[in-house]
């Protein structure tokens, strides 16, 4: 099979896999829940918040999956389709090693080392807090700060927001 016709195919049944892991568990969200009173969005509580703290592990959504949580089916099915792009770049490295393309070889390596980073920096800062701490902005790393990665800008971010 030609490397090409892989990462398309990686590509359209990425796509297709998460659309329909989000749809089924649409579907059976409303099912569950259909009928319930909309909730009242306008006040936080971030005990409530930090209650549902198991969407944020792959081990917390395998268990909703087995217990029939709907909410956990839609995110993962969020995280395949996010992931479904990253792979196609890991793909296109493997191939861009095989045809001996070493520049388009160097591009991708440094757009899989931000992509590691920006998770590895993610992580990290994600175990400066409770979840509450989090949820409430009394954690020690900012969330847009983590989720971009920019260490300088995290500094930058933790120095404005304490003053």
């Amino acid at each position: 099979m030609d490397i090409q016709q892989l990462i398309g195919n990686t590509l359209r049944w990425g796509v297709i896999l998460a659309c329909l892991l989000a749809t089924i568990g649409g579907v059976y969200y409303l099912m569950q829940h259909g009928l319930d009173p909309v909730p009242d969005y306008r006040h936080f509580e971030a005990a409530n918040a930090a209650a549902q703290f198991n969407f944020t592990t792959l081990g917390g959504l395998w268990q909703g999956i087995l217990h029939g949580d709907a909410a956990s089916c839609i995110q993962v099915g969020v995280i395949v389709l996010i992931l479904t792009p990253i792979a196609r770049v890991v793909l296109s490295f493997f191939d861009f090693i095989v045809e001996q393309d070493w520049l388009y070889v160097a591009i991708t390596a440094i757009v899989l080392t931000v992509i590691i980073s920006n998770r590895s920096h993610a992580y990290a800062s994600s175990q400066h807090g409770t979840a509450e701490e989090h949820l409430q902005g009394k954690s020690t790393g900012n969330f847009w700060c983590t989720y971009l990665g920019w260490r300088w800008f995290d500094a930058w971010c933790s120095s404005a927001i304490s003053s």
